[in-house]
C-alpha cells in the first residue's frame, strides 16, 4: 500500500475498492454458478419427476384399456355362454317334452288294448251267463214237463217205495 500521491486524493495505491470489488464479483458469480447448478440439478429432478409420471399416466391408460377388454371380453364370453346354455336347456325341455309326449301315446295305446281286453272278457261273461242261463231254463222247462206229466198221468206213474 502506498501513499497517497496527491492531498485531495486521499485513496491508497493500489485501490482496495477496487480489488473488493472484483472479488465480490467473482464471489458473486461463484454464488451464481453454485445457484445455477442447484436449479438445473432441481431441473432435471423435476423433469425426470414429469417423465416418471407420464410414464406411469401411460402404463396406467394401458392397463386400465386392458382391463376394461378384459371385462368386455369376459362379458361377451358369459353372454355366449349364457346363450349356449339357454340353447341346450330349451334342447333338454324339448326333448323331455317330446319323450313324455311318446310316453304319453305309449300308455293311452296300453289302456286302450287292457280296455278292450276287458271288453272282450265282459263279453265272454256275458255268453257265460247266457248260457247258464239258458241251461237253468232248459232245466226249468224239463222239470216243469215232469211235474206236469206227473200230475196229467197220476196212475201212470208208480209210487216208489224204498224197502227197509
Amino acid at each position: 500500500m502506498g501513499e497517497p500521491q496527491s492531498p485531495t486524493d486521499w485513496k491508497p495505491t493500489p485501490d482496495p475498492t477496487v480489488l473488493t470489488t472484483i472479488q465480490i464479483d467473482e464471489k458473486i458469480e461463484a454464488l451464481r454458478r453454485l445457484i445455477d447448478e442447484r436449479f438445473s440439478g432441481i431441473q432435471v429432478q423435476f423433469k425426470e419427476r414429469d417423465t416418471r409420471v407420464t410414464e406411469n399416466a401411460i402404463l396406467i391408460k394401458s392397463a386400465l384399456d386392458a382391463a376394461l377388454q378384459a371385462a368386455k371380453e369376459s362379458v361377451s364370453v358369459s353372454g355366449t355362454a349364457t346363450t349356449k346354455l339357454l340353447d341346450a336347456i330349451a334342447l333338454t325341455v324339448t326333448t323331455l317334452g317330446n319323450s313324455l309326449s311318446s310316453t304319453i301315446n305309449d300308455l293311452k295305446d296300453r289302456v286302450g288294448a287292457i280296455e278292450g281286453r276287458s271288453g272282450g272278457i265282459g263279453q265272454t261273461w256275458g255268453w257265460v251267463a247266457g248260457g247258464i242261463g239258458l241251461l237253468f231254463s232248459f232245466i226249468t222247462v224239463a222239470i216243469a214237463v215232469l211235474v206236469y206229466l206227473s200230475h196229467s198221468n197220476a196212475t201212470a206213474v208208480a209210487p216208489i217205495v224204498i224197502p227197509k
